[in-house]
């Protein structure tokens, strides 16, 4: 396993340790799992979604989810969110989770805020999905196959 996008591998002595460092903000990385890459400044005219490589002329749309999940699945669930958006997941930035209801099985109704960075094209398809009523279906097979507590 890699580091996570944002983040610099500093490879310890011996191919099982690694240690990940995440970048400063104001910084990306390209490689994340290259242990001789170093954080770079953002360029004025990108954006850098989790502090990953920059993406010239894109755009956003934020959105939330409401799903009945332990706190700890809420990254498992942004993976498989990109999935069935169609989108790197480095490209979906977790922006808030609110928990908004009580224990039911150790789960609790969740509303996780978010935004999907892409160019134009790209972005038109991901709002059409993220407006359809399909959606929550779609992520909830996903979770399913997963087996994520949800």
């Amino acid at each position: 396993r890699g580091c996570p996008t944002g983040f610099l591998n500093r490879n310890g002595s011996g191919h099982d340790v690694q240690n990940c460092e995440k970048c400063p903000q104001g910084t990306y990385v390209i490689n994340s799992n290259d242990n001789t890459a170093e954080c770079q400044k953002w360029p004025a005219s990108a954006v850098c979604p989790n502090q990953g490589p920059p993406i010239f002329q894109a755009s956003s749309v934020s959105s939330s989810i409401t799903v009945n999940t332990i706190p700890d699945n809420v990254p498992a669930i942004l993976k498989l969110l990109a999935k069935v958006l169609d989108v790197d997941e480095s490209l979906l930035v977790l922006d808030d989770t609110e928990i908004l209801g009580g224990r039911r099985a150790a789960a609790v109704l969740s509303k996780i805020s978010f935004t999907v960075y892409a160019q134009a094209g790209k972005l038109e398809q991901v709002k059409s999905i993220l407006a359809s009523n399909s959606l929550v279906t779609a992520l909830s097979g996903r979770i399913a196959e997963e087996g994520i507590t949800a």
